[in-house]
């Protein structure tokens, strides 16, 4: 037995959250969902979803989170937490990133978090109850999308959310401790300036190479540079970046490629600094030379 989700299927774009845009399988998926919920038997409903099937509700509920974002609309925070609880299991990655960031927008909207909770306590299985109750509660210790691996970015597609990679190659100085300041990035969490025009640029630069010609673009993702790539000395294997994202080119019946776009700190250039004057030893009566040694500032 299958569900009626299993025919459904977003196209790639529909997973760039950065260039989000309205497709209408959105609303058939609510409808499939909506028309679950009102059956009643959710638990044959759950036994019957496939690994894609619960791929495409957390995508529609990513989505939805989005969309509430932009439009400042609870009833899609609603839609997503339904989704959400229909599936019944939430990953903990879900949980920390996606459910996190809706609890968060739900207050930049003025959505009630507790009607939220409850529309999801209706229908979830009582673990995964259980499990938003607890982040519901330490909700006031969020401040911040980074505190969930989230940034909001602002491109000609209007606002979207980017999920930030982590990574356990972190560089001194690069990062700050998770125990800091609230809102900031954690020292196991690749940085992303929100200030940054990164995201708008890549924006632009997908689109340019979708209207060429059999290139198709997949969405934009937070990325690192990886130090081998370039001819720098770096503390660790990746180099610091105040942004960094990337995309993929399908090129039918051609070579196809990453594009990768960062915003760096250039290197400063090296400044001279004088030792103390020493006197040759060999020899004598001569005014002392100075030995100048050069250091990376």
């Amino acid at each position: 037995m299958t569900t009626p989700l299993n025919t459904l299927d977003y196209e790639p774009l529909a997973y760039d959250l950065v260039r989000y845009r309205d497709v209408g399988l959105d609303d058939q998926i609510w409808q499939v969902i909506a028309e679950a919920i009102s059956g009643g038997d959710l638990d044959t409903f759950r036994r019957q979803l496939d690994e894609g099937d619960l791929m495409l509700i957390a995508t529609f509920a990513r989505r939805r989170i989005v969309k509430a974002r932009r439009e400042a609309n609870g009833e899609f925070l609603h839609q997503a937490f339904r989704a959400y609880a229909l599936a019944g299991s939430i990953g903990e990655a879900e949980l920390n990133v996606w459910i996190k960031g809706a609890l968060l927008t739900a207050q930049d909207i003025g959505t009630n978090v507790e009607e939220l909770f409850d529309s999801f306590a209706e229908i979830a299985p009582e673990p995964s109850v259980d499990n938003l109750r607890v982040v519901i509660d330490a909700l006031e210790r969020l401040e911040h999308l980074a505190q969930c691996h989230l940034v909001a970015t602002e491109t000609s597609y209007g606002p979207g959310l980017l999920n930030i990679i982590v990574q356990r190659d972190a560089v001194p100085g690069f990062s700050i401790s998770a125990m800091s300041a609230p809102g900031k990035v954690s020292a196991f969490q690749v940085a992303f300036d929100n200030a940054s025009r990164v995201a708008s640029v890549a924006a632009q630069l997908a689109d340019a190479f979708d209207e060429l010609e059999h290139h198709d673009t997949t969405e934009i993702r937070h990325d690192q540079l990886v130090a081998t790539s370039f001819d720098v000395v770096t503390g660790g294997s990746f180099l610091p970046a105040r942004a960094c994202v990337s995309f993929h080119v399908n090129v039918l019946n051609g070579p196809s490629f990453s594009v990768i776009l960062a915003d760096v700190t250039p290197p400063k250039p090296a400044t001279p600094r004088v030792t103390s004057p020493k006197w040759p030893t060999n020899w004598s009566n001569k005014r002392p030379w100075p030995w100048v040694t050069w250091w990376p500032s």
